[in-house]
């Protein structure tokens, strides 16, 4: 029966003899090395030892040592081989693995074991799914810190072949999307196998995105949209008040939210260069909406390209679009990709005076996530002066006056 700590040298050997006290200073000194080493028999090479201040305890090796004298503190250089074989037939990683009380290299057993473990998973990865780069994939992914997690998991191969059925089965250009749901279930076994937070979805994400198929961050039905996965046309969109699609009945002053699925081909009335407002924020949108005449559309955070594009659409119908959102680097994507859409929107209250003014007035500063903030092609100064101040400002800090704005531009229809 083999030894839970060694080798199973120390079935035939005199351990008794050799793991007295005066020796345990020399199988400590040995442990410690084996474990540094990632060699559990030390049976070649050279080690430096350091002598202890106890004369018996010194005595006591001087013959497994082949030395005569050993000085206390004085480094010794002990040739393994030659240890061994005073210790034949126990190895000496064998009796400082029983002087220690303990298994001896596990961490370099356990990163053996696991780099083996990560070749056979890169291996299968590459196999599963073909087409892409594996170096560049399995880079990012270690970036990401996927593969750790892969390794740590239970079943890293189930997670990897219900990634590649998601790839497989992503349409061509040209052809139609297909729904989240129906692709979760083909690939995944589950209909909700492609929800926010599960497995899959990340994995296959990281790995689109490491291949430039889909944006390294962003929401999740922007990120699908932009390989044809229809994420979900149900839910979301845009809350709007004041305005409607044409052939729309909504009573006057009634909120309503617009579905990804009615945005995507929803025709807009004519504008005529009337004042629409759009904001981020459910706040200035629940403050705005009591305000008779109002016309005010809220994206309740990050547009997706949906939203953005329905957008550009009243844009182009005439529509005056006054936009913005909170002054942090989440914010400053959002009005870049709406003034984008919208040649003719304008920023409202998003320039560098209104910033500063926010910092100056705000009772709490978060702050901002400097590395991560975009340009602010409509103000210059804007993007200067936030990473100069460091903070972020939300919409709320400026409620009063959006409301003011609007309520003043429903007085002068």
């Amino acid at each position: 029966m083999s030894c839970s700590l060694c080798d199973g040298s120390c079935a035939d050997g005199r351990l008794a003899d050799l793991l007295s006290e005066d020796l345990s200073w020399l199988w400590t000194q040995l442990a410690d090395a084996a474990d540094r080493r990632g060699d559990p028999l030390l049976m070649t090479g050279r080690l430096s030892l350091i002598p202890p201040q106890s004369a018996g305890a010194r005595a006591a090796a001087t013959g497994l040592l082949g030395r005569r004298h050993i000085i206390a503190g004085h480094p010794i250089r002990v040739d393994l081989s030659t240890l061994a074989t005073a210790l034949a037939p126990v190895t000496p990683g064998a009796l400082a693995a029983h002087g220690a009380g303990r298994r001896l290299a596990l961490r370099a057993l356990n990163r053996a074991r696991r780099s083996a473990d990560e070749e056979e998973l890169r291996r299968q990865f590459g196999a599963l799914v073909p087409g892409v780069s594996t170096d560049r994939a399995w880079a990012a992914l270690r970036r990401g810190r996927w593969v750790r997690r892969l390794l740590d998991g239970e079943d890293a191969g189930t997670l990897v072949a219900a990634t590649a059925g998601v790839i497989a089965r992503l349409p061509a250009a040209g052809d139609p999307p297909i729904d989240r749901r129906v692709l979760a279930q083909a690939a995944t076994g589950s209909p909700h196998g492609l929800d926010a937070g599960r497995p899959a979805a990340g994995l296959a994400l990281a790995v689109l995105a490491s291949i430039d198929r889909v944006p390294a961050s962003g929401p999740a039905r922007q990120r699908w949209s932009a390989v044809g996965v229809a994420y979900d046309d149900i839910t979301g969109g845009l809350t709007v008040v004041g305005i409607a699609p044409v052939g729309w009945c909504v009573p006057p002053g009634e909120p309503v939210t617009l579905p990804p699925r009615v945005l995507a081909t929803c025709d807009w009335p004519q504008g005529d260069r009337s004042v629409l407002f759009v904001t981020e924020n459910p706040s200035v949108f629940g403050a705005a909406a009591d305000i008779p005449g109002a016309r005010v559309v809220c994206t309740s955070g990050t547009p997706s390209r949906i939203e953005i594009d329905a957008l550009g659409r009243l844009d182009g119908r005439g529509w005056r679009l006054l936009v913005r959102a909170d002054f942090d680097d989440a914010g400053l994507n959002h009005v870049n990709a709406m003034l984008a859409a919208a040649p003719r929107a304008e920023p409202w209250r998003m320039g560098v005076a209104d910033y500063l003014r926010g910092v100056r007035d705000a009772k709490v500063h978060i702050p901002l996530r400097a590395d991560l903030l975009g340009s602010t092609s409509w103000d210059p100064e804007l993007a200067t002066a936030m990473l100069l101040q460091g903070f972020v400002i939300s919409e709320e800090d400026y409620l009063d006056d959006l409301v003011a704005d609007i309520a003043g531009a429903t007085d002068r229809r």
